[in-house]
């Protein structure tokens, strides 16, 4: 630190830029107070001297030598020697400097900025950049050439200038800021971000923890992923005149959280400047679509009904798996993982209203599930069993026999097992394969009765010169599912009693038809 305490500088001021050094050298969030910064102060003006050598910078350090030693110049600026001008003590303090070892090396100095020899100034500036020295200076109530030569030699070595009258206690902690503090700052902190998409790491480098007023440029910054998804790609950029370079790179490894590190090297000290930020990929789950709602018609004792989840999307691209199931143990699936399989249905399953079908779909990292409705359109007839010999009526005295229809049906159900209601069996016609009035018959009519729905009083008579009388029922059976079923039955009134069977005869007869259907 270089102290101008000539007669340009008053005492206020002089005590201004003393308490300055003193309230900042001792802030350790300025000057780490663990001896890693050495500093030493000579001042320069109507005097000459070293107002303290070379001092590592701890609490102790700072109370019993740096602080007395600075408040020493405010009793007395005339500490011995003859008079020294700006140019002077900067070549002093680069000798000083010149023979350390330390990384970083700076000068700050503080003063009106009047000096003798102005070009003299500027050339021990040039030397100072040419060993390395950064030079930053603080102009107190300077003139307009001060200020000039001040802030000059400050720009020439890359160093801090400000200048003030009554604040140079804060401008002091600024310039200090700037020289010992160069950050890395990596942006965004943490980011989420859809796979495949780009991302962008910005780093940048600044002097005094203000990356917009002082950014440090030119310096490479290394770009590595250290660990995630992307991990080991990698990239180096050169930071502009903003202090700022960035890396892009593709989000194509997966889904996970890529850690990023950004590195340089530190402009004086050569130490490592780190930092790190996140970002995490996140995989957009498919858009499940099972299709549907499917309806499966049933006419046999297997059916089949194609399914198809092809209007299955992904936002990412991604290919998409598929893994199909069914409620139902009674089904087979052709191939499960098609996007469009074939279902075949059978047993008990034929016989639900409905049964669901459900689809996983899946890009890889994620999966999506959901499912659509199967109807089962029952289209198989009723299963009906007429009573294995025909229904027999004798004697033939012409007198009407009441048949019923569990006379003549042994049972009906539907084609999964349900029992139908007799009672809801309508006659369709009836026919007798003998006229109704013939010789030998009785001379009687209306032989075929029909009470609907289902209710026959058929005559028991039959030609005397024939072979007995058929008639032929023909019954109407529907189950629950609206399909019907014709089935026929026979009613015969044998010759004589002692062949109780009938021939039927293919021509002569007639029929009936009834209209119980319309009464139903």
């Amino acid at each position: 630190v270089c102290i101008d305490v000539s007669d340009s500088s008053s005492a206020d001021e002089l005590a201004s830029m003393v308490g300055g050094l003193e309230t900042y050298l001792s802030d350790p969030f300025i000057v780490p107070q663990n001896g890693m910064v050495t500093v030493s102060a000579l001042v320069y003006g109507d005097t000459i001297a070293v107002s303290f050598s070379p001092t590592p910078v701890t609490v102790d350090n700072i109370n019993n030598i740096v602080i007395p030693a600075l408040d020493s110049l405010l009793v007395d600026r005339l500490v011995g020697g003859s008079g020294a001008a700006m140019t002077w003590a900067l070549q002093y303090a680069g000798a000083v400097l010149g023979v350390s070892s330390a990384p970083d090396q700076h000068i700050l100095l503080i003063g009106s900025g009047a000096a003798n020899d102005p070009a003299a100034v500027d050339a021990a500036c040039q030397e100072l950049l040419t060993l390395g020295i950064m030079v930053s200076t603080i102009g107190v109530s300077p003139d307009g050439t001060g200020a000039t030569l001040l802030e000059s030699c400050a720009t020439t070595t890359g160093g801090f200038f400000g200048s003030g009258t009554s604040n140079i206690g804060a401008i002091t902690g600024e310039a200090l800021l700037y020289m010992l503090h160069v950050d890395l700052d990596a942006e965004p902190e943490s980011q989420d971000r859809l796979l495949g998409e780009d991302h962008i790491v910005t780093a940048s480098i600044f002097r005094g923890w203000d990356p917009e007023k002082y950014p440090v440029e030119g310096l490479v910054i290394d770009f590595l992923i250290l660990s995630g998804p992307n991990q080991a790609e990698s990239l180096s950029d050169t930071t502009d005149a903003g202090g700022i370079a960035g890396f892009t790179f593709n989000g194509d490894g997966g889904p996970g959280t890529d850690m990023i590190l950004a590195s340089a090297v530190h402009p004086g000290t050569e130490t490592a400047l780190l930092d790190t930020v996140t970002v995490t990929w996140l995989n957009t789950p498919p858009v499940c679509d099972a299709g549907g709602p499917y309806t499966l018609t049933v006419d046999s004792d297997t059916a089949t009904v194609t399914l198809d989840a092809s209007a299955s999307s992904d936002a990412d691209g991604d290919t998409l798996m598929f893994s199909w199931s069914v409620d139902c143990d009674g089904v087979t699936i052709n191939d499960a993982s098609s996007a469009t399989p074939v279902l075949t249905v059978m047993g008990d399953c034929l016989c639900a209203d409905s049964i669901m079908a459900e689809v996983m779909v899946s890009n890889g990292y994620d999966s999506t599930t959901c499912s659509s409705v199967i109807y089962i359109d029952d289209q198989r007839p009723p299963v009906v069993v007429v009573r294995e010999d025909p229904y027999v009526i004798w004697p033939p005295n012409h007198k009407y026999k009441t048949i019923t229809v569990d006379m003549l049906i042994e049972s009906a159900e539907d084609a999964c097992g349900n029992p139908i209601d007799l009672s809801s069996i309508i006659v369709v016609e009836v026919s007798s394969d003998e006229p109704e009035d013939h010789i030998g018959d009785g001379k009687t009519v209306d032989d075929i009765l029909v009470q609907c729905p289902n209710i026959l009083k058929l005559r028991a008579d039959r030609m005397g010169g024939g072979n007995g009388r058929v008639y032929t029922i023909v019954f109407r059976v529907s189950g629950e599912n609206g399909v019907s079923e014709n089935v026929e039955a026979k009613v015969i009134v044998p010759h004589d009693n002692s062949d109780p069977h009938a021939i039927e005869d293919e021509d002569g007869g007639y029929t009936v038809v009834p209209d119980c259907e319309d009464d139903q």
